[in-house]
């Protein structure tokens, strides 16, 4: 909690006071609590991007409990290797990340425990993530299938959605192929094997899978059928309170009103979005909060592209009004496009001043930002002042 409020120096402290009280202790339950501080100690030094310290951590967790029996704090040890390997791809030092995520499939893939069993897959899917930035989608392939073929009948929902996972990542590298027809199949394995669960984040899998079918058969030309995967997944989930699975319900709102908004059916892509507002406006959860963001930013698009302006300016000024003072970097670089958004608009009306108004609050605001995404608009903005100023 410490971390989330900004306070990392802190999280850091009371992790360190769990490392050394009980360092030694043999009771498993206790040492598993001991092995959650080391990792979630490195997990904070990654966030303050200091990734080298942050393998240390792990590598404390696999070193003292490399050998135990104990299947919850092998967890914790299978855990902290995969979190390793993650931590040396931010290195650049992808070999060494592949060999954490082999370790963890040698050690417990013949493992029999749920949970330990889903660490073991997800070191399948990131070993298979690395190939696939490397280029060698058969490989990465090779893993996805691995997981499916190991844990397919799987009735533990969590290790489900890691299987959910595979499907879907294999679909995304055979789309990448061009082969979607067959990228179509995986995406419908989904829905065929979990698409009756009750479990909202094998679910979220699930309306996944509908929201990537759609978009492959939009690839393909098949318009028709990619709204009907759009509205499937609005009419099975649209009520959920669960906030991560009201996001890709919003996402497929947002997918559908692009889509009618390509084929010239303006009104009805606004219907779409304001459909996400209505329902998310006053949301507190920062992932689905950037998916009623990206709501209000398309109609302001699409209202500009109807000519009506100033109405396109209303819709960018509830995003900077509603999430000014967010301290999330994806929903604060949404108040920077929207921001930029307005600016554009109002040179388009010739009132440049106002324009320059707003490209300064771009870069008042995240001029100091270490945020990729926000240094690129701050350049932006700053572009378009030195534009306006040599206009005047």
């Amino acid at each position: 909690m410490l971390e989330i409020l900004g306070r990392a120096d802190e999280a850091v402290t009371q992790y360190d006071e769990v490392a050394t009280r009980w360092s030694d202790t043999a009771d498993p339950n206790l040492a598993s609590q001991v092995a959650t501080a080391f990792l979630a100690k490195g997990a904070v030094l990654e966030i303050l991007g200091r990734a080298d310290e942050a393998v240390t951590q792990y590598d404390e967790v696999a070193t003292r409990w490399s050998d135990t029996a104990d299947p919850n704090l092998a967890s914790q040890v299978a855990t902290a290797f995969l979190a390793r390997g993650a931590a040396l791809e931010t290195l650049g030092r992808t070999n060494e990340a592949v060999t954490q995520y082999d370790e963890v499939a040698t050690r417990w893939g013949d493992t029999e425990n749920p949970a330990l069993a889903a660490v073991v897959a997800t070191a399948f899917l990131a070993k298979g993530a690395v190939l696939e930035t490397l280029g060698r989608t058969d490989e990465a392939v090779t893993q996805q299938d691995e997981v499916a073929t190991r844990w397919g009948d799987t009735e533990n929902p969590a290790l489900a959605a890691v299987v959910a996972t595979a499907f879907l990542a294999k679909g995304a590298a055979l789309e990448g192929l061009g082969r979607v027809d067959a990228a179509v199949i995986q995406y419908d394995e989904v829905g065929k094997r979990w698409g009756n669960t009750t479990d909202p984040n094998l679910a979220s899998q699930v309306a996944t899978a509908f929201l990537a079918r759609g978009a492959a058969l939009e690839g393909l030309n098949r318009t028709d059928e990619a709204v009907t995967q759009y509205d499937e997944v609005a009419t099975r989930w649209g009520h959920t309170e669960n906030p991560a699975l009201a996001a890709v319900v919003a996402t497929a709102f947002l997918a559908k009103g692009a889509l009618l908004e390509g084929s010239g059916r303006t009104d009805e892509a606004v219907t779409q979005y304001d459909e996400v507002v209505t329902r998310w406006g006053n949301t507190a959860d920062p992932n689905l909060a950037s998916q009623v963001a990206t709501a209000f930013l398309a109609k302001g698009a699409t209202l500009e592209g109807l000519g009506r302006a100033d109405e396109a300016v209303t819709q960018y000024d509830e995003v900077t009004t509603r999430w000014d003072n967010t301290t999330d970097p994806n929903l604060a670089s949404q108040v920077a496009t929207a921001f930029l958004a307005k600016g554009a608009t109002l040179e388009s009306l010739g009132r440049a001043d106002e324009a320059v108004t707003q490209y300064d609050e771009v870069t008042t605001r995240w001029g100091n930002s270490d945020n990729p995404a926000l240094i690129s608009q701050v350049a932006l903005a700053e572009e378009r002042k030195q534009v306006l100023a040599g206009d005047s």
